[in-house]
């Protein structure tokens, strides 16, 4: 009896073993993957979650988690470090497109700086894409207190209390030249020059170009002074003209080295004639070459004085056209249209010529309603 009872034991385990084998198998077998170690058992503790910065884990597919997104804004949005340079579409925090002089790690210590015999030529065609104002200049006056004055002195005459005192040892930098252009100085407050170090470390490139608004207030090139805009009322402009202008005028007349004059209309009737003409790359547009204009236009204050008498005799007599002087004027100093064109003028909206191409004069007409 004893004999059975341990035959019935013994079998009734080993279709026990067999049978928890078989179930294993299956739960093994319903895995797709061989590597998976199958059902985990607190998988945190050695699979770590991969949390990414600025990743909004406080919503997932439509489930918000309050304590996630604390965690995120706490721990892991942190500020990018002093110094770290953006990447926000403004041509003045991207890097420096300019090399360093010939053997200027020689010079000023600069070993990292790649070298460019042709840098600071390339630069003297950069326009300062900080737009100018009173309070802009103010602040360069005080990072130029800071960082300058010392050696440029006061003036920018080059008699600072470093070269006054140094009993000859320090040689003077000399006044800033009239024919500096804002790219150059730039330039040089990055790169130094002669006994001057670089700056590029002590102000960031947005303080630089304030710098150079000031440095060029000493020159006597101060833009808040120096442009005028002459504009009838039967216009209308783009948003964005003036700066187009002034940014333009700067750059073109640091490449021709001269003066200029700026019209804001790209004229249709100009385009009649075949003539030749010389193209231009402003701050946003292209610029032409032009020989005819009518009375809106941007002109510099020393030009108008020196050519005072082409004004004086289109506004006492009466020619066809009225603005004969100032063609006249064009044969000896440069006048430039904008392609596509900055304003258009209404008194001409119904000539033969048609109106400016590759512009929505309506939407424009829409937007200078007052």
């Amino acid at each position: 009896m004893n004999d059975n009872i341990e035959q019935m034991k013994l079998k009734a385990f080993k279709i026990l073993t067999i049978a928890s084998i078989a179930i294993s198998g299956t739960l093994v077998s319903c895995k797709a993957d061989s590597n998976s170690p199958g059902l985990e058992y607190m998988p945190d503790m050695y699979r770590s979650p991969a949390v990414e910065a600025y990743v909004d884990y406080g919503e997932v597919e439509g489930r918000y988690d309050e304590d996630a997104q604390t965690m995120v804004e706490e721990k892991f949005s942190y500020l990018p470090p002093l110094g770290t340079v953006p990447y926000n579409g403004n041509n003045y925090m991207t890097p420096y497109n300019h090399g360093g002089p010939i053997g200027v790690d020689k010079t000023h210590g600069l070993f990292e700086v790649a070298q460019d015999s042709a840098g600071r030529d390339g630069a003297k065609a950069d326009v300062n894409p900080i737009a100018w104002s009173e309070d802009v200049v103010a602040e360069g006056e005080e990072l130029f207190g800071i960082f300058c004055i010392h050696c440029h002195g006061e003036a920018g005459d080059g008699q600072g209390s470093v070269i006054t005192n140094s009993n000859g040892k320090y040689p003077t930098p000399g006044p800033y030249k009239a024919e500096l252009t804002a790219g150059e100085i730039y330039y040089t407050i990055t790169y130094g020059k002669n006994a001057m170090g670089s700056h590029a470390s002590q102000v960031n490139p947005v303080e630089r170009w304030k710098l150079v608004h000031y440095v060029e207030k000493l020159i006597g090139k101060e833009q808040g002074e120096d442009l005028i805009y002459f504009v009838e009322d039967d216009y209308i402009h783009e948003d964005d003209a003036l700066i187009e202008m002034i940014y333009t005028y700067q750059k073109i007349a640091s490449q021709l080295k001269d003066e200029l004059v700026l019209c804001s209309t790209d004229y249709p009737y100009l385009y009649v004639e075949a003539e030749n003409t010389r193209n231009f790359i402003g701050f946003k547009k292209h610029w032409r070459l032009i020989n005819q204009s009518l009375c809106t236009y941007l002109i510099s204050k020393q030009t108008l004085q020196k050519y005072w008498e082409y004004y004086e005799d289109m506004f006492l007599n009466n020619y066809d056209p009225y603005e004969k002087p100032l063609h006249e004027l064009y044969k000896k100093i440069n006048c430039f249209s904008p392609m596509p064109s900055l304003s258009l003028h209404l008194a001409n909206i119904n000539s033969i010529y048609g109106l400016s191409p590759l512009k929505d004069w309506v939407k424009i007409w829409n937007k200078n309603q007052y």
